[in-house]
């Protein structure tokens, strides 16, 4: 009986600090930098800049500096700097990546 316990009260312990590590960083992405070409995807009128990284992987761009990306880097590789504000959620989903900066 006393082992059934411990492992319940285990169990219980690392769901809680499971939970409470995943509220910390829900909301807060880390600071980052991505490399790759700007492209346009979507439809008129609902185009939207993206990155698309050497491995494919797609960011949807947000932020003050999008329009600037749009019309002066467009099939272009630029390193970016920014926050990952969004996790992909499966294909045609792209994670969302804040821009504060284009480094060339």
């Amino acid at each position: 009986m006393k082992i059934k316990t411990l492992l319940g009260v285990i169990c219980i312990l690392l769901f809680t600090m499971g939970n409470s590590c995943t509220s910390m960083g829900g909301n807060e992405m880390s600071q980052n930098s991505i490399t790759g070409r700007i492209a346009i995807k979507g439809n008129e009128p609902g185009t939207w800049v993206a990155l698309v990284a050497d491995d494919g992987i797609e960011y949807r761009l947000k932020g003050k500096l999008v329009e600037r990306l749009r019309d002066k880097y467009q099939q272009q590789v630029v390193t970016l700097t920014g926050k990952l504000v969004s996790k992909s959620k499966g294909p045609g989903l792209p994670a969302g990546f804040e821009v504060e900066s284009v480094i060339e």
